[in-house]
């Protein structure tokens, strides 16, 4: 059957398309056949043109017409300024998310820069700074010149422990915005039957490798819940009914049920295309559950025409001028990789983990961003795209602090202007102690000074590419009376009901001491000393002591550090095959490896070695949106793992390698 232009505003021969197949052939037995077209780019600015195609001329084929013979493509323009948008007029988040993201498009063309600014409207059923934070974690958004795609207004979700129904409240963007300016959060309660999510953020197999299993699971097991699943090719680069078939369904836990497995089917074709993927969604919870995260998971194809390697992913993508920057590559056919380069420099230790991993160290490059090209013995990767892409960043500079003066207590709102700031990765620092800030672009950095004794302290800014350096421009003058300082905890180390000595400046009118973020009962016996009992709750290991004041709080460092040597109680999880949802409710900070080997100092005789059984453990990153993993086999090698402690009060997903259960019982938190 012939696929003919029968009209349209889009012009052919080259200028908006060409066609490179205009004939559909079905094989016996085939229900899907293809036309190609070829869309050419180029740099007018002429709004969104359309191609009119109609069926005709049908062989060998008896079964007469059947609608729609006809159909338009339309050619999206992407040579204007284009306009910023919500990704979706609504949204749905788990009420234990800690902090959700909602996102924000540029479409229509990615010429000059755009920015647009979050807020939230209190008009529907959620109470602001109730059940959300009405202030969000990142106000602006910024789109540089050239620069498409998404980025994310962030919200905290506050927690309660009510059983209630779905509660919902308004998002708004305003500034280079159109279209979808506003949106709706549904803030679903945690405090039912379960949460239901994908088990992994990606699934990849072949186009000519059968069906494609997704899993679900469910934490929290009581009673009988459904959800629907369905596919979705929004943000996808493969086509339904064309790469993969397109499907939707429902999947049921009964109760007990922790996981279920829905399977998709790719379609084999002859077109060399490399990897290409699409999007599996959860929505719809039923039964009480809601749903985790990831909610939404992205399904890779790869193609079994190329053999040529692909890269998906750069982690991190970014990093200093001097190089020395661990990356982990993400793709597909890496295995036999001879060579990995960044604007054609090679990076060093190179490492193939696996035919779709590879780990190297970058090499030094002047500022920018470059190619990385993967080589094996079949050839190397295309550098069409941004996937492949890594950027090379200088140090930041400081030029000036505007006021350079505040009160001692904090809360002084600083504006600090240079260069080379960048919207992730970047930290301020006052004298070394940690400062909130917002980025506004890469020249102005706004944030609060925290509580410090009155004098000129340094302040830093650090990003990938470095570390700004100290000059007059930096200082920063406290004034007023002085925020609490400890400078000796004496004894150092000791069990609960120690009686600590506390020495330091500023300690007089003192309201709070805390070991470890818990309170303690004391004596103030001087401005240069207090008396404190150690808690009964004071985690076990080395913690922080703490004054406060009316004056502030006294900052974190090393003199503050305490070590609480009481027993450890215990904490015990049945671990199931493949993947297990715990929140850690052990020892704070503990080291992975030493959790898993059941390993102390002194030895706890109640905790057992699981190393053996464990595969990977996960977590999610919030404010970057991917998994960060734990590799037990790795341990000790540099850039293998994404972290190696475990934190109190944080999700993690216990992968087992084997079948059946495991119980592991490990360090309690005091």
């Amino acid at each position: 059957m012939d696929c003919s232009v029968s009209g349209g505003s889009a012009t052919g021969g080259g200028d908006d398309y060409s066609v490179t197949d205009g004939t559909a052939n079905f094989a016996n037995g085939a229900a899907t056949a293809t036309c190609g077209f070829t869309i050419d780019q180029d740099a007018s600015n002429e709004g969104n043109e359309t191609i009119a195609l109609a069926f005709a001329n049908p062989v060998s084929f008896g079964g007469g017409g059947v609608a729609p013979l006809t159909m338009t493509i339309t050619i999206t323009d992407d040579d204007g300024t284009g306009s910023l948008h919500f990704t979706s007029a609504t949204y749905d988040t788990g009420e234990s998310v800690g902090s959700a993201s909602f996102g924000v498009t540029r479409t229509g063309g990615t010429t000059g820069a755009l920015a647009a600014t979050c807020g939230t409207t209190d008009l529907f059923s959620a109470d602001p700074d109730v059940d959300y934070d009405s202030t969000p974690d990142v106000p602006t958004l910024n789109w540089s010149n050239g620069e498409g795609g998404t980025k994310y207004c962030v919200i905290d979700i506050l927690e309660d422990s009510l059983v209630e129904s779905p509660e919902t409240f308004g998002l708004v963007i305003t500034g280079d915005v159109s279209g979808q300016t506003t949106a709706t959060v549904t803030i679903v309660d945690d405090d039912g039957t379960g949460t239901l999510q994908f088990s992994a953020t990606t699934y990849t197999d072949a186009e000519n490798g059968g069906a494609i299993t997704v899993v679900v699971t469910r934490t929290g097991t009581s009673g009988t819940v459904t959800v629907d699943i369905s596919t979705s090719s929004s943000g996808s680069t493969a086509g339904a009914d064309v790469d993969y078939v397109a499907d939707s369904g429902l999947l049921t836990f009964v109760n007990g049920d922790s996981s279920e497995t829905w399977t998709i089917m790719p379609i084999d074709d002859a077109i060399v295309e490399g990897t290409e993927h699409f999007h599996v969604v959860l929505s719809n919870p039923s039964g009480g559950a809601v749903l985790g995260l990831p909610s939404t998971a992205q399904v890779n194809i790869t193609d079994n025409e190329s053999p040529l390697p692909s890269i998906t992913d750069i982690t991190p993508a970014s990093g200093t001028i001097l190089g020395g920057t661990v990356v982990t590559i993400y793709g597909v056919n890496f295995t036999g990789a001879t060579s990995v380069t960044f604007g054609g420099y090679a990076c060093t230790s190179l490492s193939v983990l696996t035919a779709n991993t590879i780990t190297c160290v970058t090499p030094a490059h002047v500022a920018g961003t470059v190619d990385v090209v993967v080589t094996t013995p079949a050839g190397s990767n295309s550098t069409t795209g941004t996937a492949n892409d890594y950027t090379y960043t200088g140090g930041p500079t400081i030029t000036s602090l505007s006021p350079d003066t505040g009160l001692a207590s904090g809360t002084t709102v600083v504006t600090i202007t240079g260069t080379g700031f960048t919207a992730s990765g970047t930290t301020v620092r006052f004298d070394g102690i940690l400062a909130i800030h917002s980025f506004l672009d890469s020249t102005t950095l706004v944030e609060v000074a925290p509580a410090h004794s009155a004098g000129v302290v340094d302040v830093s800014v650090t990003t990938p590419g470095g570390t700004s350096p100290n000059t007059i421009a930096d200082d920063f003058t406290y004034t007023g009376a002085s925020v609490p300082v400890v400078t000796l905890v004496s004894p150092a180390s000791g069990p609960i009901g120690t009686t600590v000595t506390i020495a330091g400046s500023g300690l007089t009118g003192a309201t709070l001491v805390t070991f470890g973020g818990v309170a303690a009962t004391f004596t103030v016996n001087s401005d240069a000393q207090i008396t404190a009992s150690v808690p009964s709750a004071t985690p076990i290991g080395t913690v922080d002591v703490r004054v406060s004041t009316p004056s502030g709080t006294s900052a974190n460092t090393a003199a503050d550090n305490f070590n609480n040597t009481s027993s450890a109680t215990t904490v015990t999880y049945t671990l199931f095959f493949r993947f297990t949802l715990i929140v850690w409710t052990g020892q704070n900070n503990i080291g992975a490896l030493a959790a898993l080997k059941g390993l102390e100092n002194p030895d706890n005789p109640n905790t057992n070695n699981v190393l053996a059984f464990i595969g990977a453990i996960w977590r999610f990153d919030a404010a970057t949106q991917t998994f960060k993993a734990y590799f037990p086999g790795s341990d000790g090698v540099p850039g293998a793992n994404d972290f190696t402690t475990l934190q109190s009060g944080v999700g993690y997903f216990i992968a087992l390698l084997n079948p059946g259960t495991v119980t592991w019982t490990t360090l309690g938190a005091q």
